[in-house]
């Protein structure tokens, strides 16, 4: 595991600031938990699944509602 945090050593939280659309937030959230299975922290990990919304405007709009909070 060298270079790589177990998830367990850090606490965060993932907020929506505002209503969003559930079917939006399904492929976000299966991007996120890769990257945070890959070893990211919380915030990077929500950073490159935004990176990966393309171009849709309802599923970009989703990625922006939510914050990382803590580690």
């Amino acid at each position: 595991m060298a270079g790589r945090r177990p998830p367990t050593l850090g606490a965060g939280i993932l907020a929506s600031v505002v209503p969003v659309n559930d079917a939006a937030t399904v492929p976000l959230m299966l991007a996120l938990h890769d990257r945070l299975r890959a070893g990211a922290t919380l915030a990077e990990a929500l950073l490159q699944a935004r990176a990966e919304l393309g171009d849709d405007p309802v599923a970009v709009a989703t990625g922006w509602s939510f914050i990382a909070l803590g580690q």
